[in-house]
């Protein structure tokens, strides 16, 4: 029976595809057209591909880690001997028919190649006048704070910006410039010149903004033996020789710069009271001597904080120099005697030619400029005291401030101690001329007078008394520098009292007096 079937099957199935033929039906058109189905797969293979599958987004998040992974490394900073300045010069005209504006972009150009030529590339240069939100008239120059630092000029991209004013009074002209630094936040000193002809605005301003520049320098070595800067823009010379940023004998003011963790400014922090002097010049290198009056400012590098230096020149005729008590600048010290000297005095050179002054009414004293020694010292004396001793360059700056230890407590201490030296000498001669009286009566044998003068004699003060005034007189004074925490003045009270009161101790012995008193007595037994 299944043989017959299988038969059946055989036989008709080639009579079926015939008949499909025939009816216009191809099995390979119908074959694509019909959808592809895929072989059933064996489970490892399923497996394999799910797995694919699965490692694809990991190879991908590989792939693009390590896309952020290659970083692109920036080129190394600018050296800064290698780094020009960045300089722009705003020129404000007065309003004045004879200003004209016919002239200002001319003498602005003009300016500018003058400058240009005068810098080279040290100069990135920008010149532009003055308008209505950086004019500034003369007077407000003459008045701007030596810390003023405006926001503007804070975002801007320059390290120095000169500003020059160009004013007509009584027929003539004035040219004022000062210099502000971006790395020190400060403005120069104020640089004033008078022209009588329009021809010399581009010369005078040159002038001026030339003598108003500040070159920098930053720290690079420092130990016993030496101290070194780097000069900004160093390596750029200019053709002419004397215009080099820093000559041998120049002198600096350092400066400290506190940067955080993304090198952005912080704090900017004066040394003051303290000077270098250019010793040697090496293109872009420079050594240093350093005088302060702080002992040894400059200790070496820091981690994020910059220790820069910037050039000075004295170009006042002089300065003035006010002398007050610590935190009491509206009590200044009048009649304080000051002494203004070229170097420290020793044995061997006592300094004798010094200057010496006297505070005025304004507790001032003026100090010229000299040539030939532009570092001076002056030492301010309260009575026997030194109460400050600073060097300062005159001429530089038109007003300095000294502020010293409150020195009244000691004051009225030496005036006091001063009174009781004079007693204390008063008594020890009395004593001497009773006791050189009270012999010559007792070899006369006038034992009457000899009992009067032992009497005068007792009647002296003792030690003990003597002793006691000093001790109370040291308490009040000390106790008062205590309040006020001046250590310094504490101490001179003690050393005062101190002197005094040996001297009493040695001069004032009761036992003098005693022995004195027994030797008369035995002479007076002896002659009965």
């Amino acid at each position: 029976m299944i043989h017959a079937f299988r038969s059946v099957r055989l036989f008709l199935t080639p009579l079926f595809a015939i008949f499909l033929i025939a009816n216009g039906f191809s099995p390979v058109a119908a074959q694509e057209k019909a959808p592809a189905t895929e072989k059933a797969k064996p489970a490892a293979s399923i497996k394999t591909e799910a797995a694919n599958e699965e490692a694809k987004p990991v190879a991908e998040a590989k792939d693009k880690k390590d896309e952020k992974q290659e970083v692109v490394v920036p080129p190394p900073p600018t050296p800064e001997i290698l780094k020009p300045y960045r300089v722009r010069v705003i020129v404000s005209f007065e309003a004045d028919p004879m200003l004209p504006a016919t002239m200002h972009s001319r003498t602005l150009t003009s300016l500018k190649g003058h400058l240009q030529a005068q810098y080279h590339q040290m100069w990135e240069l920008d010149v532009k006048q003055g308008q209505e939100t950086s004019w500034i008239s003369d007077v407000q120059l003459k008045a701007f704070p030596h810390n003023w630092a405006p926001e503007d000029f804070l975002e801007s991209e320059y390290d120095k910006i000169f500003l020059a004013t160009l004013s007509y009074q009584e027929k003539r002209y004035t040219a004022l410039v000062r210099e502000w630094d971006a790395s020190s936040r400060t403005l120069g000193s104020l640089h004033t010149a008078t022209i009588s002809d329009r021809r010399e605005f581009v010369a005078t301003l040159g002038e001026g903004i030339s003598e108003a520049f500040r070159p920098l320098a930053e720290l690079e070595v420092v130990n016993d033996e030496k101290i070194e800067f780097l000069v900004r823009g160093g390596e750029f010379l200019p053709r002419n020789q004397n215009m080099q940023q820093f000559q041998v004998g120049d002198y600096l003011v350092p400066y400290l710069r506190y940067l955080n963790r993304k090198r952005e400014v912080q704090k900017i922090q004066e040394l003051p009271w303290t000077y270098m002097k250019v010793e040697s010049v090496e293109r872009s290198r420079i050594s240093l001597s350093v005088t302060s009056a702080f002992g040894n400012p400059i200790a070496g590098k820091r981690r994020r904080v910059e220790i820069m230096a910037m050039r000075i020149r004295p170009h006042l005729d002089a300065t003035e120099i006010m002398i007050y008590p610590r935190g009491e600048k509206q009590n200044p010290l009048v009649g304080y005697r000051c002494e203004v000297m070229d170097r420290f005095p020793s044995k061997d050179d006592p300094v004798e030619d010094r200057l010496k002054l006297e505070t005025d009414r304004r507790g001032i004293v003026t100090v010229p400029v000299v040539e030939k020694s532009p570092l001076q010292f002056l030492y301010v004396h309260s009575g026997q005291a030194l109460l400050a001793k600073v060097p300062f360059i005159p001429g530089y700056s038109p007003l300095l401030e000294v502020e010293v230890p409150d020195d009244t407590a000691r004051l009225s201490v030496e005036g006091e101690v001063a009174l009781l030296q004079s007693e204390l000498i008063d008594i020890i001669a009395t004593r001497e001329v009773l006791m050189a009286r009270t012999r010559v009566a007792a070899k006369a044998k006038r034992w009457d007078d000899v009992g009067k003068f032992l009497a005068q004699l007792q009647g002296l003060p003792t030690q003990e008394q003597f002793v006691g005034r000093i001790d109370s007189l040291q308490v009040r004074a000390v106790q008062k520098a205590k309040i006020a925490r001046d250590r310094v003045a504490e101490i001179r009270v003690k050393r005062l009292c101190d002197g005094i009161s040996d001297a009493a101790t040695k001069h004032l012995d009761p036992f003098r007096i005693a022995e004195f008193r027994r030797e008369m007595n035995e002479d007076r037994q002896n002659s009965k």
